[in-house]
């Protein structure tokens, strides 16, 4: 048998605020939280909009009502790899959707970069 080891427990500072976990079953909440500043947040909405809207079609035009199309698409520039990652798959997912599509003509002198990531002139290398 092994030792026992004692943990030291520390209080958290002060100034911290302690741990929140956040379940939600409404699709406008979790579009809000796109909106959050924090990127745990953001990442995890995207990851819970992926999954939802891979359920049906009507999913996809739900959220595209709900406003989450300019949220993602923001969030797939984001620094975080994570959430850049979460938020083209969500936003993938939902181009599914006939209305997703004609959304993202209307908006594509606004994010070029999309544009730019998905050109077939621009090579991407696997690793």
């Amino acid at each position: 048998m092994g030792k026992k080891v004692k943990e030291d427990k520390k209080p958290p500072p002060d100034d911290v605020f302690d741990v929140v976990a956040l379940e939600s079953r409404q699709a406008g909440t979790v579009v809000l939280m796109l909106n959050s500043p924090e990127e745990e947040v953001q990442a995890k909405a995207c990851e819970a909009i992926y999954k939802f809207v891979e359920k049906c079609d009507e999913n996809r035009k739900q959220l595209l009502d709900l406003g989450a199309g300019d949220p993602l698409l923001q969030l797939m520039q984001s620094e975080d790899r994570l959430v850049r990652r979460n938020a083209c798959m969500a936003m993938g997912s939902m181009t599914a959707q006939p209305d997703v599509r004609k959304y993202l003509r209307k908006k594509r002198k606004k994010y070029t970069h999309l544009y730019i990531l998905i050109s077939p002139r621009r090579r991407f290398r696997l690793s």
